[in-house]
Order: C-alpha cells, then structure tokens, then sequence
C-alpha cells in the first residue's frame, strides 16, 4: 500500500492537534485596541479569518484533504511567557497537542510607562520561566513545539523607547537556545528594524 502525504502526517484515522499559545499576535484584534469602539468602528487590524490559526488550519484542509486537523488557538491579549508557562501543563497535557505553535516574548520585553520603563518580565524571569516549559515538554515527547521569533520594532519606536531592538534580540536569543532539532524548533523572524 502506497503511502499518500496525508498518512505521512499522520495515521489515517487520527486527528492532529495543533495548539497555539501566545499573545495577541496570533489573534483577531484592531489598529487601536485602547481606543477602539465595535458600534462606530467595523475596521479590524486583522480580522479572524486574517489570523495565523485560521489559514494555518485552512491550507492544510486543502493540502491534505483526507487528513483531519484541528488548530486550536489559546492565544491571550497580554499573555507573558510567566502566563503561559503556569498554564503549560494543563495545554501539555490535558489538550495532548501534536504540535504547540509558541509566540511569546513581545509583551514581557516591552518597556512599560507605567512600571517606570522597566518590563514585564525581565531576560532572566524569561529564560527560567521558558526552561520549565522545556522541562515539561520533555515529559511528552510525541509533542513538537515551534517557537516563533519575535519580530524586530520600527525605528520609530526604538527611538521612542531606546534599546529595544537589543532587548528583542536578547529574548529571541533565549527562545532559539530551546531548539532541539527534534522537539523543539525555532523560526526566526526579519532580524532587521523596519524604517518607519
């Protein structure tokens, strides 16, 4: 019996899991969240059927039309790595993910007016709160994790907030030092600032 690319994914028969933990990157959500009004402004920023999860899910329907899939995306507004990684183990192991999409780091490594420009969780917190989602990973081997990189900030706003740029650089340092090869895999994103 001939092996198609669906059964290649996975055995027929089998659901694949694939769950997304991670801020609001991966969500529907407008130009303004503070600001926005849904009576007088339809106008999203992305919209759900624009959000990573849905095409994701959509292109495998089509590549892989006898295989069946789910994506399930427990992505939070303002989620921290700290956040996530207190909810891992019930993600891990009650949802029993195939893969988990990881896209964290952007809201922990901004620097906040309010808390006196300093962050919401610092590169150390970071690094040992990613070391216990490892670590638990670990505990479920049939799982692979893809880390996605943070993307560099405008110009504009590393002249606004200085030393911003380094601070990404620093956090997705930490991310890549994860990947395995085997279980875990990082994806890095445009290492360059865009000019505007």
């Amino acid at each position: 019996m001939q092996n198609t690319d669906s059964q290649k994914i996975k055995k027929s028969g089998d659901n694949m899991n694939i769950l997304i933990l991670g801020d609001s990157l991966a969500l529907p959500r407008p130009h303004r969240i503070k600001e926005y009004d849904p009576i007088n402004e339809k106008e999203l920023a992305v919209h759900f059927k624009e959000t990573y999860g849905f095409l994701l899910e959509k292109q495998l329907r089509a590549d892989y039309p006898s295989a069946d899939f789910s994506v399930t995306n427990r992505a939070q507004r303002f989620s921290t790595i700290k956040n996530i990684a207190q909810q891992f183990w019930d993600h891990l192991f009650y949802f029993e993910p195939d893969v988990i999409i990881l896209q964290v780091g952007i809201v922990d490594c901004w620097f906040r007016q309010d808390l006196n420009g300093n962050q919401l969780v610092n590169a150390s917190e970071f690094d040992l709160y990613y070391r216990e989602i490892l670590k638990l990973l670990e505990k479920r081997p049939e799982t692979k994790m893809i880390v996605i990189g943070i993307c560099p900030t405008s110009m504009k706003m590393e002249q606004k907030f200085p030393g911003l740029l380094e601070q990404i650089s620093l956090y997705n340092q930490i991310l890549k030092s994860g990947e395995n090869f085997h279980q875990v895999f990082f994806v890095e994103r445009a290492q360059q600032a865009v000019n505007c």
